[in-house]
């Protein structure tokens, strides 16, 4: 368990409701596992106020829960943007985590219950579209792959648990030798790729990728303007893109990038104000390649 997940467990338990025992029982956990790490973690505390010295006041012990709830929320974007600096797979990595949380609902929600078939059938496809490139026969033992088009086509039914099911084990497995491939691709942070100019070795061609940042604003849109299934088709077009650039493949990247453009051409101008600027940052990675 990362030290980010112990934080953000402990956060969790901040925001439920308690009892002032309950409450005291907590600052103490808190306390006792943070005390070392955090600065000024007692700092404001009721616990340590001069009014309880002698010891015939009652601590507001629940108020104390929601400084130190804040107190944490602080210090876990401090260490998310230590690994950020320090991991330049991170937005990579959390992209994985979130695919493989996806793959693990659907393939266990056996009767559809939570998530319909078509938004498994859809999930598969934008997981496929995403790892292909860098993910070595992933498309070995699956029903309706074609290997030598590259091409995922659409499943349902058994053949489509028995296709989650396997890529989740792969992807599983892809992460437990530490993504091969994508760490030796990686040699400057996954949000700023720094490209040689061959051409001059003193010169130096700089792209910036806000991913994160066109996500966020393709959020902001309104529903009239993209529907929340459509923001997410969108999402998973975009990223796959991310995971072709550090792919290094030019024609894949480019066969993306073409997908995404037609996509926006079909939905209109504020949709494309959204993620043109993004796409055009990735256009002059492509000329650099």
């Amino acid at each position: 368990m990362s030290k980010i997940s112990i934080v953000e467990s402990y956060i969790n338990n901040c925001a439920e409701e308690h009892t002032m025992d309950s409450a005291k029982k907590l600052v103490n956990d808190i306390l006792g596992v943070f005390s070392n790490d955090i600065d000024g973690l007692t700092s404001n505390l009721d616990l340590y106020s001069y009014r309880h010295m002698n010891g015939s006041t009652t601590v507001n012990y629940i108020g104390d829960v929601s400084l130190l709830k804040r107190k944490l929320e602080f210090y876990k974007t401090s260490l998310i943007e230590t690994e950020k600096k320090n991991d330049p797979l991170w937005e990579f990595k959390q992209m994985f985590e979130q695919d493989l949380k996806n793959l693990r609902s659907a393939k266990s929600d056996i009767n559809n219950s939570e998530t319909p078939e078509i938004a498994k059938q859809q999930l598969y496809k934008e997981i496929t579209a995403k790892y292909h490139p860098i993910i070595p026969n992933l498309g070995s033992g699956l029903y309706q792959y074609y290997s030598e088009q590259g091409f995922y086509d659409e499943v349902s039914d058994d053949s489509l648990k028995h296709n989650l099911d396997q890529i989740y084990h792969k992807l599983t497995s892809f992460k437990a030798v530490g993504f091969p491939g994508v760490i030796k691709e990686a040699s400057t942070p996954y949000h700023q790729v720094l490209i040689n100019n061959n051409s001059n070795a003193n010169a130096s061609a700089t792209v910036t990728i806000s991913i994160s940042n066109t996500i966020e604003l393709i959020n902001q849109l309104p529903a009239d303007v993209l529907s929340d299934q459509e923001k997410e088709e969108l999402e998973g077009k975009l990223s796959a893109i991310e995971v072709a650039k550090i792919g290094g493949n030019k024609e894949k990247l480019m066969g993306k990038v073409g997908s995404v453009l037609k996509y926006i051409a079909d939905k209109g101008i504020e949709v494309g104000i959204a993620a043109l600027p993004y796409l055009g940052e990735i256009s002059k990675f492509i000329k650099s390649m």
